[in-house]
């Protein structure tokens, strides 16, 4: 639940996501096991290789200097992310939006 600050509105919280290179490369990965479970008659390696392809690709987001990712899940406050650079996150937990709508704001951080 959000922290209540006496003067009203929310506490910020930092969140710190993972790097997103590596889930890179285990998208890289997914996506090379769907042909394998084609061609090796084994179609569940195929299915499973799908939905971890979709499950880690949406994980993924990007953000330069002074670019903030507000994180959220069910419309409650989980955190803000200002590490820059290639992001993950799992998807399960959080998922970053902004005012309008985007999956990264654009608001100049106090940094």
């Amino acid at each position: 639940m959000n922290t209540p600050v006496p003067g009203g509105g929310t506490e910020e919280i930092e969140f710190r996501s993972s790097s997103g290179y590596a889930a890179l490369i285990f998208m890289f990965l997914a996506l090379l096991a769907i042909p394998f479970g084609i061609f090796a008659r084994m179609p569940v390696i195929s299915v499973v290789a799908v939905i971890a392809f979709f499950f880690l690709v949406k994980g993924i987001y990007m953000l330069q200097p002074n670019q903030s990712a507000l994180l959220m899940l069910f419309g409650d406050y989980r955190g803000t992310d200002y590490s820059t650079g290639c992001a993950g996150r799992i998807r399960s937990t959080t998922r970053p939006r902004s005012a309008c709508g985007c999956a990264i704001s654009t608001a100049r951080s106090s940094r």
